[in-house]
């Protein structure tokens, strides 16, 4: 079964009926749609292995993903991933936010270190209001 995730800035009604709308045009196509927020995006960068998971499902996994109104806040991490969706050939649509050149944020330039090759410590980025729901994680990873 193929799988498309939908990213948005936030989900409500419009958004919910628009990602219900393209599941019901896929009906027996053997394709699964996904609708999660940016926030809800985890980043895991260590020594030769980056992880991206969306709801403790790797961003690998999906076959399509569809950025959907990122809007400023969170411009910045839809570059990243699509930045990392660049990288691992993973399809997307709206390929600009993959062409930010020096734009990005920090964390933007360590993932791109980090895909070269080099040397980066290990680090985690969540969003804000999401440390709290990824902290066993975060102390299991990081040994706090």
């Amino acid at each position: 079964m193929k799988k498309i995730l939908i990213l948005v800035d936030k989900i409500g009604p419009k958004k919910e009926l628009f990602a219900e709308l393209i599941a019901q045009r896929l009906v027996g196509k053997g394709i699964r749609i996904v609708l999660a927020r940016f926030s809800d995006l985890y980043f895991e960068i260590e020594p030769g292995r980056i992880t991206v998971e969306i709801e403790d499902i790797p961003i690998r996994d999906f076959d399509l993903v569809y950025f959907r109104r990122a809007g400023d806040k969170f411009s910045g991490v839809a570059a990243t991933l699509a930045c990392y969706l660049r990288e691992r050939r993973i399809k997307y649509i709206d390929t600009s936010w993959s062409e930010i050149g020096p734009l990005g944020s920090k964390f933007t330039s360590l993932l791109k270190l980090a895909m070269a090759g080099l040397p980066v410590f290990p680090t985690i980025y969540v969003w804000q209001t999401n440390i709290e729901k990824y902290q066993g994680k975060i102390i299991k990873k990081l040994g706090f």
